[in-house]
């Protein structure tokens, strides 16, 4: 095989690959911010409340640390989804001066992006029965505003493409859920 056969064959197998799959980018332990959450423990598994189970509402998450920003954006992604992550939850333009979200509310100023499921807004775990799932919470402080540039609604792809060039710190929280 020569190399532009080999190169074709490569981007034709990255052009066919499962959607939903967006890499979120890493900081790097030097800027992090701790998350947590008082319904569970990192490692812990998720209330029944906060998935398609319950309520589905999101839960309450808590965070310190990291340089001061100005923005933070929030993602909440299915580790264990087939072909690699699914987004359950997208939420931005998280002022600076946040520090915790209630459980089922949005900071004012906030806006929420379409999920994986197709809706704009928190969709709770709900990965098929029989093999717990790890969900991921992942908040970026961002050092300039970058909301002002996205309509509520925008999609993964949107948001990343928008934040990417601002994040300066990461914070995560995993824990699992099943049925």
């Amino acid at each position: 095989m020569n190399v532009r056969t080999a190169l074709l064959l490569v981007v034709a197998l990255a052009a066919c690959g499962p959607q939903g799959t967006t890499q979120l980018p890493s900081v790097g332990a030097t800027n992090a911010i701790e998350v947590a959450s008082p319904a569970f423990a990192d490692a812990g598994r998720i209330p029944s409340t906060y998935t398609c189970e319950g309520q589905d509402v999101s839960p309450p998450l808590t965070w310190t640390g990291g340089p001061p920003s100005v923005e933070f954006a929030l993602f909440l992604t299915d580790l264990d989804a087939p072909g690699g992550g699914f987004t359950h939850w997208i939420v931005f333009g998280i002022p600076g001066s946040t520090t915790d979200i209630a459980a089922g509310a949005l900071p004012q100023g906030a806006k929420e992006g379409t999920n994986d499921f197709g809706k704009v807004g928190y969709g709770g775990p709900c990965p098929p029965a029989g093999r717990p799932h790890r969900y991921r919470f992942t908040l970026y402080g961002l050092r300039t505003a970058r909301a002002d540039q996205l309509e509520s609604g925008a999609k993964l792809s949107e948001v990343l493409a928008t934040i990417r060039c601002c994040i300066q710190s990461e914070g995560t929280i995993t824990a699992m859920y099943g049925r």
